[in-house]
């Protein structure tokens, strides 16, 4: 039905960044139960890190609230196709593909004390849903799959749509967009918890 993407490094990064200069911003959005748990998660990690080390994350975190955050995760084109070139990355080690300056810039600043503070944690949160929702899927997915396609009298590719999971998305929790990518829809899942280490 579908193919699960849980250990997006890149994407995640971006959704973290995201997520927290929304609330940097005060977005109206900034509250809601979806992404309510960044600010803590981010307090959380900050307090691991060098200053020198939380200046970097926190000039990432500011280019994202001065760019990107101002944007619409499904309706702003920007941030669709930032977010859709990212969902086709990989792991951590993985290069970025091409973005403009100042979110590649961003990214590659806030990477290292990502990957060494929050991915981890993020990570495995991702894969525990993942784990939780395959069996409902399994169990349920065909039934759903019937009802949608006729529905909306649509055909569902023959390997399903992608879902990435992302510790943090926007205030929904979820969402999905045409995106830029051959062939469908990509969709975006945070798990419904906050994270812990």
């Amino acid at each position: 039905m579908s193919s699960w993407k849980a250990r997006c490094f890149w994407l995640n990064l971006h959704t973290f960044l995201y997520v927290l200069g929304r609330d940097r911003l005060g977005a109206a959005d900034h509250t809601r139960e979806a992404v309510a748990g960044a600010p803590t998660d981010q307090a959380a990690g900050l307090e691991k890190l060098s200053a020198s080390d939380r200046r970097a994350w926190e000039d990432a975190v500011s280019t994202y609230a001065a760019g990107l955050s101002n944007l619409d995760a499904v309706l702003d084109a920007e941030m669709v196709d930032v977010t859709s070139a990212l969902s086709r990355s990989g792991g951590p080690t993985a290069p970025l593909p091409a973005l403009p300056a100042t979110v590649r810039s961003a990214l590659e600043r806030a990477a290292p004390l990502y990957r060494r503070i929050w991915w981890p944690a993020h990570q495995k949160a991702n894969e525990t849903w993942v784990g939780a929702m395959r069996p409902l899927v399994d169990r349920h997915g065909p039934s759903i799959l019937t009802f949608i396609t006729r529905a909306y009298a649509a055909r569902w590719p023959e390997h399903g749509h992608p879902i990435n999971v992302a510790a943090y998305s926007n205030w929904a929790g979820a969402y999905s967009t045409r995106g830029n990518a051959p062939g469908g829809r990509r969709l975006t899942r945070s798990p419904s918890r906050r994270v812990t280490r």
